[in-house]
């Protein structure tokens, strides 16, 4: 949760906050989620706490992505993963606890999910997906030259890539840390187009354990 950075070159930068929050589920009947502490925490995890800023250098296509710097989480065991595109990092935070830790110098971290293995899938730098292993070690980045990854789910052996400026979803069969292209969902959306395969602007992707693609477009759209 936290506030949008603004994307004009000059930002007010003391006034925006970042953090992580854990809520426990009530019940199955549509009531409120209840809100509740990280043990060793207190209350969420704080990511940005009135501090956050664009690195030095950042370009404008750089600022739109880091305006929202967390937009994707994945889960494995007792370790959430977050990667934050202003810090170029992956935030490791504990379910539970709210122990922290972070995989760093990871470009522009945009979309993960991880594999069978423990292995970290993550966009990174816009156009690229890299893989890390679950100790911050880089794997390799298997796949290149993208437009603009924004959220990345894995069900089996096979990882779905939305590329949010394609108005694409790619499908990748994986092996180890090699991904192999085997069919792309989508295209782009003309005035008045309604049907299921045009996408205007991705925000995110998930598959279930059968292969099922879902996709969440901007809201109207697709």
């Amino acid at each position: 949760t936290g506030n949008r950075l603004d994307t004009a070159n000059q930002v007010k930068q003391e006034i925006y906050k970042f953090d992580l929050s854990r809520h426990r589920t009530m019940d199955g009947y549509g009531r409120d989620t209840q809100k509740v502490d990280f043990v060793d925490r207190g209350g969420p995890v704080k990511v940005y706490d009135r501090n956050a800023e664009y690195p030095i250098g950042a370009t404008l296509e750089d600022k739109s992505t880091m305006s929202i710097p967390i937009r994707s989480l994945a889960l494995n065991g007792d370790t959430i993963y977050a990667p934050d595109s202003l810090g170029n990092r992956i935030l490791k935070v504990h379910k539970v606890t709210g122990a922290t830790g972070t995989i760093n110098n990871v470009l522009v971290a945009c979309g993960i999910a991880i594999d069978g293995s423990g292995n970290i899938w993550v966009g990174t730098s816009h156009s690229n997906v890299s893989v890390y292993s679950e100790f911050g070690d880089w794997l390799g980045t298997p796949i290149k030259g993208l437009q603009e990854v924004r959220s990345l789910a894995i069900s089996g052996n096979t990882l779905y890539v939305a590329d949010q400026k394609a108005n694409l979803v790619r499908k990748y069969s994986i092996l180890g840390v090699s991904a192999i292209l085997q069919s792309a969902f989508g295209r782009p959306m003309s005035p008045g187009d309604r049907s299921n395969e045009a996408l205007k602007e991705i925000r995110a992707v998930a598959a279930d354990r059968l292969g099922n693609l879902f996709i969440a477009d901007r809201p109207g759209d697709g």
